[in-house]
Order: C-alpha cells, then sequence, then structure tokens
C-alpha cells in the first residue's frame, strides 16, 4: 500500500484528537507511522529529552530506524513490540493490521521501567548502535521522564491495541476514506503476496538502504528476514523486480549521482565512498544504469 493511502486511513483531527487524549490520559508519548518508520501523526506528548534527541539528524535517523524494525516486529508477532531503543528509553510499538496486511504502527513509550530492562528479557532493537552519552541539560531532561511497572506498560500496550486497531476497521468498514467505497478500501489493504514478501523483506531493504557503501552477503541479508538465502533471492527478485545486486548497485549509483553533482571529489574517490572497490566496474555499471559515463554525467 502506497503511503498517501495509509495516511488518508488516518488524516482527521478526530485520529489526532484521540492519539492526543489516549497519549496524556496514559502519560506515555505516542506517534503514528507508517511501515518504514515515517510519521503519519504529529507527536503526542513528546518529552523534552526525546524532542532534544530527535533535534539532532543523525539521533532522528536512529529513531526512525528504532520505529521501523519495532513496528516489523510487532508485525510478525501480532501483538505489541516492547524494545529498549537506542537512547536506552523503554518504547512499544502497536501495529495497526487490517486483514492480515501491515499498514504502520502507534509508537509509543519515552519512558523507564521499574527494574533493568533485562530483568524482563527486553531486546535492544539497534544493537550496532551504541547508546550515546547522556549528559548535561540532556540528564536532567532524562531524570525527568515517567517510570512506570512493567505490568502497568503491557496493560497500556494491548488497551492501545485494542483501541486503535478497531477505529482503523470501523474507518474502513464505514467507507470513511474520501468517498472511497468499504469494498474498495478492503481491496486496498488486501493481504496480497506481493504484500506479504514486501513485508517480509523489509528488515533486508531497511538494512541495505542504510549500508549501502557496505560489504553485505546473501546469506546475511537472508538472516535478517529469518529465511534461507534461496528463497530470499527468489523474492527478492519476484518483489522488487530486480535481482539482488542490480537493486544493490542501483542505490549506489544514485547516491554517486549526487557527490558528482557536488563536484567536490574525483570518480574514483566516489566509487570508493558508495562501495565499488574497482572503479573501472563502477564505471561500467553506471553506465549500465545512466546510460552515460561518470564522467560524461559530471
Amino acid at each position: 500500500m502506497e503511503r498517501g493511502t495509509v495516511y488518508e486511513l488516518i488524516e482527521s483531527s478526530s485520529y489526532q484528537k484521540l492519539q492526543d487524549e489516549v497519549s496524556y490520559a496514559t502519560q506515555i508519548a505516542m506517534i503514528t507511522v507508517d511501515y518504514k518508520g515515517k510519521p503519519l501523526t504529529a507527536h503526542s506528548c513528546c518529552s523534552d529529552f526525546c524532542k532534544k534527541v530527535r533535534s539532532n539528524p543523525a539521533l532522528k535517523a536512529l529513531c526512525e530506524k528504532c520505529d521501523s524494525r519495532g513496528g516489523l516486529e510487532a508485525a510478525r508477532q501480532h501483538e505489541p513490540y516492547v524494545y529498549v531503543c537506542h537512547m536506552g528509553l523503554i518504547d512499544f510499538a502497536v501495529p495497526i493490521i487490517s486483514d492480515g496486511f501491515y499498514l504502520g504502527a502507534v509508537m509509543s513509550g519515552q519512558l523507564k521501567v521499574e527494574g533493568s530492562p533485562s530483568d524482563f528479557g527486553l531486546e535492544h532493537i539497534c544493537e550496532d548502535d551504541s547508546t550515546p552519552m547522556i549528559d548535561g541539560e540532556l540528564s536532567e531532561d532524562y531524570e525527568k521522564l515517567p517510570v512506570l511497572k512493567f505490568d502497568r506498560l503491557k496493560a497500556i500496550s494491548h488497551m492501545i491495541f485494542y483501541v486503535f486497531n478497531y477505529i482503523i476497521d470501523e474507518r474502513i468498514e464505514n467507507g470513511m476514506h474520501k468517498d472511497v467505497s468499504a469494498s474498495a478500501l478492503k481491496a486496498m489493504v488486501s493481504p496480497t503476496k506481493h504484500n506479504r514478501a514486501r513485508i517480509m523483506l523489509e528488515p533486508a531493504i531497511s538494512y541495505i538502504d542504510q549500508n549501502y557503501a557496505n560489504k553485505m552477503s546473501l546469506q546475511d541479508l537472508a538472516a535478517k528476514c529469518d529465511i534461507s538465502p534461496t528463497h530470499f533471492s527468489k523474492t527478492f527478485k519476484k518483489t522488487m523486480g530486480v535481482t539482488l545486486a542490480r537493486y544493490i548497485n542501483g542505490i549506489r549509483v544514485e547516491r554517486s549521482k549526487k557527490l558528482i553533482e557536488e563536484g567536490e571529489k574525483t570518480i574514483a574517490a566516489i566509487a570508493d565512498e558508495v562501495g565499488f572497490e574497482d572503479c573501472g566496474y563502477f564505471i561500467r555499471v553506471f553506465k549500465e544504469i545512466v546510460g552515460v559515463t561518470p564522467n560524461r554525467y559530471k
């Protein structure tokens, strides 16, 4: 489903007001995001701590990375998923699902729990990212974050799951989608094989998009999706329309075009920066995709 369709399902003052009221009543921050972790609503009760963290572009990217991974894990489990974010806070993702299709999630949290997160077996969602040092003014804001008992947090997460999924289902059933019929909405969110495959591949696609310059193997990417390399390779080509290698090279070339346009680096340096170890191979791939050599493009 395209982002616009998901957005239109929740765009209204009533949906934002519901989110704001639930957030205020529970004293838990909330925001609704699409399957990529991109915001679809304004933040409700966002803490001063997280506002400052999200004002840093690099840390904001990690926030969205956590939102995306948390939402996908919640979708896989078909229930709220509680985890530890890259800043060491407790968050939980509440999946919004219709007819088995993952639309997005209500990301909630920005809090601490009584006891250690490890006591409850909570996963650090970004294991490859070390938690930044929290000091100064940020430390003061951290101390102001709410502290909940884990049992209460779980109860709230399931309450949000039932309420928000009920609202979305009602909206679809009643055709509340800019005069689109309920039957048309059902078709838009139907769990087609392509949709299910795209969701299954999302952990690998998200990783590729953020780490395109690094070496990555078919085996590692397949493992991120919990499927065999052979199944991953076949599913990827059928779903994305290109082979895995072509997809990765396409992202690298698109990034190289921006660097070429900036005009500050040599072609060899750009090739290395975007992940091509051999400049000659980079030139061949670039011409194959763009239609001209990097120098001609420049």
